[in-house]
């Protein structure tokens, strides 16, 4: 899958910002597929990496997600 090159791809060069970018489709993919508990906790790993005060659009709306 694409994502998943990209996200280890990203991860590879410790660009979070560009790992979170594509993780951040996964969770809606993954309910189509059946395993949405899986990607969030993904994706809940690298929100979690960055400080809470950082503002920056894509992390907002991957906390959204997260809820």
């Amino acid at each position: 899958m694409c994502f998943e090159r990209a996200i280890a791809q990203a991860h590879a060069q410790q660009a979070r910002l560009f790992e979170l970018n594509a993780v951040r489709d996964l969770p809606r993919l993954g309910v189509e597929a059946g395993n949405a508990g899986e990607t969030l906790e993904r994706l809940c790993a690298i929100v979690d990496w960055f400080p809470a005060s950082l503002d920056v659009p894509v992390l907002a709306e991957c906390r959204a997600l997260l809820g």
